[in-house]
């Protein structure tokens, strides 16, 4: 009997475990798209992403043998899953290409809060004020890591904003998706890329530009990255509920700092440590385990 109840329990961390790590991978992800944006059109950059994405999983998915079925990609949430990620890249990778990495994620991480606020009503999913104030308080972490100023009023920042509102209705939009366990998890994420390529193909091509052998293999480990993100995203997905995992996302923080010193020799201010004590705080009263029987049942 207590074999059975830790169940649940064990798939709640594997879960809150992928999703940190894959945090960590968009992070890396996200980094390399600055370094792209700098010589390439941000549009394209977007679609390099994506298709790049969408190619690495086929190619996993046939060295399984397994074929991506029709009704994983050919229905109206998948659609939409790749119309929020595509719009969701465009916004954010636009704020990057002009802004500090962290500052931008300062704005995007506000879509976590609306997942925390809606999921309750768009997913019919018990509201948790725990998992509200630990969203808060990772957004808190987060503000004071980039110490805004008056820069961050800027009406140019605001795209960031927008485009975490698209990610976080795509994260519900994921949830929702992998709840069908028949799914594999690269099916889910194939079908994201797939759309988003879909649709970023014509201004891909309006905005193309020459590149040289070291800016097509930055774009593939771009791409194997964000393969990578996307199907441990939709495997913590299948374990964990939406608005549960939102506090999680604030780990990005710490992949961000990192790879911007080191790509791009920048360091946010001296509240920056403070700020990391908040995020990983937030995550901790996110992960405090419920009794056992008030635990989600594995879906």
């Amino acid at each position: 009997m207590n074999n059975i109840a830790q169940l649940p329990i064990r798939a709640t961390l594997v879960g809150v475990t992928l999703m940190v790590v894959s945090m960590q991978v968009v992070a890396a992800n996200d980094a390399l798209a600055k370094y792209l944006t700098i010589v390439l059109p941000v549009m394209l950059v977007v679609f390099l992403r994506t298709f790049f994405q969408t190619f690495f999983l086929a190619l996993f998915l046939a060295m399984r043998r397994q074929v991506p079925r029709r009704r994983a990609i050919f229905n109206k949430m998948q659609l939409a899953r790749g119309i929020l990620w595509w719009w969701a890249s465009v916004l954010f990778f636009w704020t990057i290409s002009r802004y500090d990495i962290p500052g931008a994620l300062a704005l995007f991480f506000a879509g976590p809060l609306f997942i925390a606020l809606t999921a309750p009503f768009l997913l019919k999913e018990r509201f948790e004020p725990r998992l509200l104030g630990a969203a808060l308080l990772g957004f808190g972490g987060t503000i004071l890591i980039i110490r805004p100023d008056s820069d961050m009023l800027q009406l140019g920042m605001l795209p960031a904003l927008l485009g975490g509102i698209c990610y976080a209705i795509y994260l519900m939009g994921t949830r929702h998706v992998s709840l069908d366990r028949t799914l594999l998890a690269e099916e889910v994420a194939f079908s994201a890329g797939l759309w988003a390529s879909v649709l970023g193909l014509p201004l891909a091509i309006w905005f193309w530009s020459p590149m040289n052998v070291m800016l097509v293999l930055v774009a593939l480990v771009m791409g194997a990255c964000s393969a990578l993100g996307h199907v441990m995203l939709a495997l913590a997905c299948q374990r964990v509920r939406a608005s549960k995992l939102a506090p999680y996302v604030y780990t990005e923080m710490i992949g961000a700092i990192l790879f911007s010193f080191v790509l791009f020799a920048t360091l946010p201010a001296t509240g920056t440590w403070l700020g990391i004590v908040l995020v990983v705080g937030g995550g901790l009263v996110a992960a405090l385990r419920d009794r056992p029987t008030q635990i989600d049942p594995i879906v």
